[in-house]
């Protein structure tokens, strides 16, 4: 099919918008330079850009929009979604972007930017979690969790960072969980109390290290004192100065007996402040568009570590990119909102009290799931 042209996507009048992001320094650096680009294709648009700290934006932008303000486009991430739709701070998209547009995306990255079944952005890149592996340590890359725990020893150890959102991909390779995040309800748990009673006999195990402090599970792996990590595409940039580009590669989660891995997908994209006015609106659905051209993308690839959620960019330089892309076939979208945050909180107390007191997985799954419902009936 032929490729949309940059300036086919300018509205029809010119109009300026304010763009908040809280991209890391390569990614933002892009980000500017095609937004330049835009307003160069596009003359009398502007695209005013804010960064703005990661661990402020969501919040700041809340206060903000509820006051009837804020800036007109929020360029984040899904885990942010579901809580500012729940509020009615974002715009409802479903009508305004076309499933044409939307077939360029991976459907889980679409599925993702939904809340209660309503589109509230349009994807541009995903986050998740995959399997590092250090090349000159082993060149085995484990498709299922009982090899990888037989390929981890005191040599070439696996660093496991230990918290729910970084052990949610062994949920689904060790059996049915499920949790709906509209009600609270936590329908399922089998498959969490199989994978907490597997990681509890593997724990004692020499070459599987478990970490509950992220940045601890990833200086081993920098710093080669572990062969094999799990983690997400925001470690990619520090690897290549510390260990070399060769010497580490990205692939799928070894799975499961019951599947493969189901790692948490979140997607960065494009959601539009609902006090934005038609003519902004339009605006920030041209610039979404544009970020989404094969051409943005390939220049997004230029930082080594954003993975696009686009089904047309070809990733075959890309090998690490490539193992995180891969590894969306078998993720898991979630709903975000207040109640999964109230479930994700507890899990982290579930892991540690299972992995570090020792706790009877089974008891212990009964206690988070009574905890649980107890948080939403408060919530």
């Amino acid at each position: 099919p032929q490729q949309t042209r940059a300036e086919e996507l300018c509205p029809v009048q010119p109009s300026t918008i304010a763009v908040w992001h809280a991209l890391r320094t390569d990614e933002a650096r892009i980000f500017a330079e095609l937004a330049d680009q835009f307003e160069g294709e596009c003359p009398g648009n502007q695209i005013e850009l804010s960064a703005v700290p990661y661990v402020e934006i969501k919040d700041r932008f809340a206060q903000v929009a509820r006051a009837g303000g804020g800036p007109d486009l929020l360029f984040e991430s899904s885990r942010w979604l579901a809580p500012l739709a729940e509020e009615g701070l974002l715009l409802d998209l479903t009508e305004r972007v076309s499933p044409r547009v939307l077939q360029q995306f991976v459907p889980k990255a679409v599925e993702n930017m939904r809340y209660q079944g309503r589109l509230y952005a349009v994807p541009e890149s995903v986050t998740l979690l995959a399997l590092y592996y250090n090349r000159e340590l082993t060149n085995e890359v484990p498709f299922e969790f009982s090899q990888l725990a037989q390929l981890a020893t005191s040599a070439r150890p696996l660093a496991l960072p230990s918290r729910f959102y970084t052990l949610y991909f062994g949920m689904a390779a060790y059996g049915p969980f499920e949790f709906d995040s509209y009600t609270g309800e936590l329908r399922e748990t089998a498959g969490l109390v199989a994978w907490l009673t597997a990681l509890q006999s593997l724990a004692a195990q020499p070459g599987i290290d478990l970490y509950f402090q992220d940045s601890e599970a990833d200086d081993a792996f920098a710093y080669e004192e572990a062969a094999y990590l799990v983690n997400g595409p925001w470690l990619l940039p520090r690897l290549p100065q510390e260990l070399g580009a060769d010497r580490f590669r990205v692939a799928p989660l070894p799975g499961g007996p019951f599947g493969p891995a189901g790692p948490m997908l979140q997607v960065q994209g494009a959601m539009i402040n609902a006090n934005a006015s038609p003519l902004a609106i339009d605006l920030a659905l041209a610039f979404s568009y544009f970020l989404n051209l094969p051409e943005s993308q390939r220049r997004f690839l230029e930082t080594n570590s954003h993975v696009t959620a686009s089904v047309t960019v070809d990733l075959a330089g890309y090998p690490n990119l490539k193992g995180f892309h891969d590894q969306i076939k078998s993720a898991v979208s979630v709903t975000e909102n207040n109640n999964f945050a109230l479930l994700e909180q507890l899990g982290d107390d579930l892991y540690r009290s299972v992995l570090l007191d020792g706790k009877d997985p089974a008891a212990a799954a009964a206690e988070f799931a009574a905890a649980v419902k107890a948080a939403v009936a408060r919530n």
